[in-house]
């Protein structure tokens, strides 16, 4: 590439992060509703709002961004703290509030929200080191995050569609000092990392994800609560280490209402067809009716059933 604009439209943009990152980026994992019907404009680093006082080289790094969104560009802050080549961001949406401190080259970004995502993505790494590749980013369709710290080195962090963060959570992708086996005196927590959200999953306040964290769809990760394990979707996770304390449930935005969107979505989880939401409200009550009306045999197919 130069470093002169070009234009490309979202599946355009869509592919060439993709194929510079080797992810797939599956439209029932990130973006539901499908990608916006605009051109795209790529530009140089330079149309952010560049922090570079040391003049730290960023060549041929660039960022894509809707036409009709170039003049917010100037609001994205990106704070070189080291040379920054080869880097990539690309705005399908546009969030509002998210940051990035880059060290390194090679780091790419793939924004598909645009909710308020006030989010510090720290990249690390240096190219020349294998144990410090570059780190991929993804947040997916209606992503929501009030505050965290999201520190990648040699991570990929890919956060499916309708995710909500609270605030002061931390995602740490890697240990950014070394853990030294004595027997051996080498090093043993190398190794490529990964964060990975399924879409609708929900993090409660002060929450902290770690290298390994995988959260099925629909799960909620409560106040506090630390995730470095695969957890099941339509479940909820507490303490530290986090661990299952209740499976079949998710979440909705809304304190008193579900909407239409959120139904057909929770209809697909573990636990939320109408048949098995029917059998949960029947509970000990309906064991009980179905025990007079039917007998005995009616009730213990309705505990069966449950």
């Amino acid at each position: 590439m130069t470093g002169a604009s070009e234009h490309a439209s979202a599946t355009e943009v869509l592919e060439i992060f993709q194929r510079q990152t080797g992810l797939q980026v599956p439209r029932d994992t990130y973006f539901p509703a499908g990608l916006p019907e605009e051109r795209y404009i790529r530009l140089p680093f330079s149309a952010l709002r560049l922090k570079n006082d040391r003049g730290f080289r960023h060549d041929n790094s660039f960022v894509w961004c809707q036409e009709s969104k170039v003049r917010h560009m100037q609001d994205i802050e990106v704070d070189l703290i080291a040379d920054a080549r080869n880097c990539l961001l690309c705005f399908i949406r546009t969030p509002s509030g998210i940051r990035f401190k880059i060290r390194g080259d090679g780091h790419q970004a793939l924004l598909l929200s645009d909710k308020r995502a006030a989010a510090y993505v720290w990249f690390s790494g240096d190219p020349r080191i294998p144990q410090e590749a570059p780190s991929n980013f993804i947040l997916g369709e209606a992503g929501f995050i009030a505050d965290a710290r999201i520190i990648l080195l040699n991570t990929d962090c890919l956060i499916g569609h309708d995710a909500l963060w609270s605030d002061g959570i931390l995602a740490q992708g890697s240990n950014q000092h070394g853990i030294v086996d004595l027997g051996r005196l080498k090093h043993v927590d190398y190794g490529r990392n990964r964060i990975e959200l399924a879409p609708h999953v929900w993090i409660g306040r002060r929450a902290i994800l770690c290298a390994g964290a995988y959260l099925g769809k629909g799960a909620i990760l409560g106040t506090g609560a630390l995730a470095a394990k695969a957890y099941p979707p339509a479940s909820i996770i507490a303490g530290n280490p986090g661990r299952v304390i209740k499976t079949g449930v998710s979440w909705s935005f809304g304190l008193h209402r579900i909407t239409d969107a959120e139904t057909q979505l929770l209809k697909t989880l573990p636990g939320g067809s109408p048949a098995s939401r029917h059998t949960r409200w029947l509970g000990r009550t309906g064991t009980a009716l179905a025990c007079i009306g039917f007998g005995m045999i009616g009730a213990l197919l309705i505990e069966f059933l449950r």
